[in-house]
Formats: structure tokens, sequence, C-alpha cells
């Protein structure tokens, strides 16, 4: 199963964040902004050996009382591809001590994407209640 863990502001940097994100306070955190009503992150593509192998995304997110953190996917069969390739549905992530995780595979079965392919990106939105 494709695994890739980000637990070091290096890991994040390859993210493109909008204004509102925080990478570099704390190291391998990611912060939304002081009086920010959210932010978005967009990671770089990734290759795995398949779409159904990304069956989860687990990621380690401090979050402000009251925030949430949404998470779409898009994936296409090359890396190029993902460009023209649709976002899924945003997805709620269910946060188990301090790890918030997406359901990948409830993502596929609800909304099998067109391509499924072997390339994915990821999209975060941290939204303060």
């Amino acid at each position: 199963m494709a695994q890739k863990q980000w637990t070091s502001q290096a890991d994040w940097q390859t993210w493109t964040a909008d204004a509102s994100i925080d990478l570099t306070t704390a190291p391998g955190s990611v912060l939304l902004d002081a009086g920010q009503p959210s932010g978005t992150l967009t990671s770089p593509a990734y290759q795995a050996a398949g779409w159904l192998t990304w069956s989860h995304l687990e990621f380690d997110l401090s979050l402000p009382t009251g925030a949430n953190v949404y998470a779409r996917v898009k994936v296409a069969s090359t890396e190029g591809g993902l460009v023209g390739a649709a976002w899924s549905s945003y997805m709620d992530g269910q946060a188990m001590n301090g790890t918030v995780q997406f359901n990948l595979g409830v993502e596929y079965l609800n909304s099998p994407p067109g391509d499924p392919g072997d390339w994915i990106q990821i999209e975060l939105t941290l939204v303060r209640a």
C-alpha cells in the first residue's frame, strides 16, 4: 500500500499554501493564521501503484478548538492529466488522537473517478468555526 507521511517542515514546503496558512511557526505543523476563517493547501502530484492503494489519507494536524479540516482529491493516469482532472467532493476528516484521517475508499465507492490512474493530488482546507 502506498504511504506518504508529512512530518517535517520540508514535507509541507512542497505544498502550495494560501496566505492564511502558516507553515513556519511550528516546523512540521500546519497552522491557520490567527483571525483567518479558512485556509487551503494543495499538494504536489504523487504517484502510487494504483488509485485503490490510496485507501486512507492521514495527517497529524493541530486544529484550534472548533476548527475542522476537509480534503478533496483528484486522480489521473498521468501527472499531466491532473491539471484537467476534476476535484472530488469535500470529505470530512475523522480526528483521532491528533491524527485526522480521510477514507478514500468511501469517496471512490460514492463517486468513482472517471480516470482512476496512478496519480493523485490532495487539497486540504482548514476552517475555523
